[in-house]
């Protein structure tokens, strides 16, 4: 984890020629935070693909 952080604060500084550590960190964390979001919004839309996919089968194979 701490590499993969100092690998993110490394591309913010290199991105923005920045050399406060603090505003850094700070952009860093921010973009971090939006990474988290979108991949937990991935993870629901997959989920919900996932039981969509599953209740059509399950309905395709029910006997009436």
């Amino acid at each position: 984890v701490a590499r993969y952080i100092d690998q993110k604060m490394r591309e913010v500084a290199n991105a923005l020629s920045l050399r406060s550590i603090s505003t850094i960190a700070v952009l860093t964390a921010v973009n971090l935070a939006d990474e988290l979001f979108k991949s937990r919004e991935e993870g629901q839309e997959i989920d919900q693909l996932a039981r969509e996919k599953a209740n059509q089968l399950a309905d395709s194979t029910r006997i009436t």
